[in-house]
């Protein structure tokens, strides 16, 4: 009795097997890309939007706390009428601050400046583009400044990073400040 082994070697791949394998991981590893670069694209903007918000919160917090604490003028700025706490001339803030300087917050570059005494200097950062800043008094018997401004980031890579902010701002100044000793 002969016996016969007839074993087949299927161990190996075939042609088509091999192109179809090489074509689910193309497009599995095309996937994993795409969604790798959504990733840092939105990690990018998120970090510029935070940037700017960042920006914005530090910037309306100096003025908020000069235009809370502003005093009101006897002759000491030329900018401010004499008995006003505020004057807005051409898109910039005049106002005399808690430390008898003359303040006057004002657009200049994309860049919000502030000179107090005749010292300039910027607020907002160097990748922070303002695009507009606005005030508005409101002089009832409290008198109040309402700011208005946009913000955008200049990392190209942020694309979408803007913010507008409104806020109004009262004075905690009071005629009776003057007569108290």
């Amino acid at each position: 009795m002969i016996i016969q082994c007839n074993q087949r070697n299927n161990f190996g791949f075939t042609l088509l097997e091999l192109v179809v394998g090489l074509g689910i991981f193309g497009i599995v590893l095309l996937s994993v890309t795409g969604i790798f670069q959504q990733v840092i694209n939105a990690q990018r903007r998120a970090v510029g939007a935070q940037n700017v918000q960042e920006n914005v919160r530090y910037v309306m917090e100096v003025m908020a706390k000069e235009i809370r604490t502003a005093k009101r003028n006897a002759t000491t700025c030329a900018d401010v009428p004499g008995g006003q706490i505020f004057a807005v001339t051409n898109g910039t803030l005049y106002l005399r601050n808690q430390h008898d300087e003359c303040s006057a917050y004002f657009l200049e570059n994309n860049r919000i400046k502030i000179a107090r005494d005749g010292v300039e200097q910027y607020v907002t950062a160097d990748d922070i583009k303002v695009d507009y800043l606005n005030f508005s008094l409101k002089s009832d018997a409290q008198p109040a400044v309402t700011v208005t401004l946009g913000v955008s980031t200049l990392d190209t890579s942020a694309t979408g990073a803007a913010i507008a902010v409104q806020t109004t701002i009262s004075s905690r100044y009071y005629l009776q400040d003057e007569i108290l000793p």
